[in-house]
């Protein structure tokens, strides 16, 4: 069974230091690592914390030339301790770490092919993990990065999977399985993700400055990419209000009329028959539809009754005039 805490946990002890041991470490040995996508964010809340509380939560780093430690985990604690310490609040030089060292795995699918999943990878899914608390905070450029970061090694371990255990426990999925084993968020987050995806760059970035919210981004995504970024300057200008129950009853009205046309369309085939693509050359009292039997020449008039479509109740009365002639 698929359990990616394993994954990493296993690969943590193949280091050559032991995975509990914690060192302190001089902070000017430690260095972010350069890719960590992720916001730093209520680094003052967390340097308070750390004030009040005197305890530091061991960052995760992993030893690099000159003998420096990249942190793998706990960029937000490194850099909520560096205020802590510079505004006075504690004095120390050092903060604790574990060190890792990670080394590419390889392990036997169950399509009896070899899959690798790279130090990068692993480093990339631990910084991910440690961020998971942060997902109600994220930005649009934070939820899509870690997408295209991650989800083509998501793609790699499910097909390496046994069939049975995708389908009993991901329904097949690959995106719920990304979703709940890589990222750790809902299926229905995941969906909500998906929709800002195809936003116009313009309006992820207004939501990530906070002139839209995601909720409201989400209902917008199903507009065109004209019509979102006109939406957009409005709201700007003051001339429309981000209103979500608004954009979500137009959102309906848009598919009720879609419904509809589709109907009418359907029966309007089912009248023509074979002879709507044909060329239109005769005039309108001359048309195809005269030639239809009395049956769905009786179900045109009904329908366009029911339905108040003036086309249709035309084209039936006009047939009906010419039966009397």
């Amino acid at each position: 069974m698929f359990d990616l805490g394993t994954i990493l946990r296993d690969t943590s002890k193949q280091s050559n230091n032991d995975v509990n041991t914690i060192k302190e470490l001089p902070i000017a040995d430690l260095v972010p690592n350069p890719e960590n996508f992720y916001g730093m964010r209520e680094i003052d809340e967390l340097a308070r914390m750390m004030t009040w509380t005197k305890d530091i939560t061991p960052l995760t780093v992993k030893p690099i030339e000159d003998g420096k430690y990249m942190i793998i985990k706990g960029h937000r604690r490194f850099l909520a301790a560096q205020k802590a310490i510079a505004e006075g609040y504690i004095n120390r030089t050092t903060l604790p770490c574990k060190i890792r060292t990670y080394s590419d795995i390889t392990f036997t699918g169950a399509d009896g092919n070899n899959l690798t999943i790279t130090a990068a990878d692993l480093e990339l899914m631990n910084l991910v993990l440690d961020n998971k608390g942060q997902h109600s905070k994220m930005t649009v450029a934070e939820m899509e990065k870690e997408y295209y970061v991650l989800y083509p090694l998501a793609e790699k371990i499910f097909e390496s999977l046994p069939k049975e255990e995708r389908k009993e426990k991901w329904q097949g999925s690959k995106q719920l399985f990304f979703a709940q084993e890589i990222i750790g968020i809902s299926y229905t987050q995941f969906r909500r993700r998906e929709m800002l995806r195809k936003l116009e760059p313009k309006v992820k970035q207004a939501i990530d400055d906070g002139d839209l919210t995601m909720s409201y981004g989400v209902e917008l995504a199903i507009f065109d990419p004209e019509e979102q970024l006109q939406r957009l300057e409005e709201i700007i200008n003051g001339e429309r209000v981000a209103n979500i129950k608004e954009i979500q009853e137009e959102k309906r009205q848009r598919a009720a009329e879609k419904r509809k046309n589709s109907h009418y369309e359907q029966i309007g085939s089912e009248l023509l028959g074979d002879k709507q693509d044909e060329p239109d050359t005769e005039t309108e009292d001359e048309s195809d539809f005269f030639d239809l039997p009395e049956k769905k020449i009786g179900l045109a008039i009904r329908f366009g009754w029911q339905q108040r479509r003036k086309f249709v109740i035309r084209i039936g009365w006009q047939n009906q005039n010419r039966i009397q002639r």
